[in-house]
């Protein structure tokens, strides 16, 4: 047998039988949190005012984990449903005779949302009590009104294991939004994680 074909070979041989890996964990999370919206409305001349709003949010979803439980850093991945408060009736500012979409006949915005990240474990140990900080990129890929966006999560926080396979988690951070304009404000997580190894 020539050498590269059983270099080849042998990388086949060891990618076959090596087992997968199984060190990771699934969780439930639950987020709440608010964002910035904005509402517009027109005076008699067809000019455009803006009313900067700031709405609320929340959701529920699955959050699966890469990385060994004894691990400061884990990998993350969210997908989760989220709820966005509508716009309220804009404040015109004392436009006479304002022109503006029926606001108060909108409901709430119903989002697929899908987040990809890193927890870093920044003190404390991740078998018991541990300091954290949270990253994640990704998109509302799924809306209600055709309205997706990106998004971006960091957030303080920490995680609890109260057993060998269970860990309590909360974070606080910042959320940012993109589509077509910029969007932020504050948002929480939350949940429970079944880890194993």
């Amino acid at each position: 047998m020539k050498p590269k074909y059983a270099v080849v070979s042998s990388l086949l041989l060891v990618a076959v039988a090596s087992s997968p890996a199984r060190a990771g964990g699934i969780g439930i999370v639950a987020t709440g949190g608010m964002h910035t919206d904005r509402a517009y409305y027109y005076n008699a001349e067809g000019d455009q005012g803006i009313d900067n709003q700031t709405q609320g949010q929340a959701g529920i979803g699955l959050e699966g984990l890469l990385g060994d439980r004894d691990d400061k850093i884990m990998g993350l991945m969210r997908i989760y449903w989220l709820r966005d408060s509508p716009p309220d009736t804009p404040d015109t500012q004392g436009v006479k005779d304002p022109v503006y979409p029926d606001y108060e006949s909108l409901g709430p915005r119903d989002v697929g949302v899908a987040e990809i990240g890193i927890q870093w474990g920044l003190l404390g140990d991740p078998s018991g009590l541990q300091l954290t900080l949270t990253t994640l990129i990704g998109t509302g890929f799924i809306t209600s009104d055709s309205t997706e966006f990106f998004l971006a999560d960091a957030g303080i926080g920490g995680t609890w294991s109260v057993a060998e396979s269970i860990q309590l988690y909360a974070n606080v951070g910042a959320n940012f939004r993109h589509r077509k304009i910029a969007s932020y404000g504050p948002a929480a997580y939350a949940g429970v994680r079944y880890l194993f190894d």
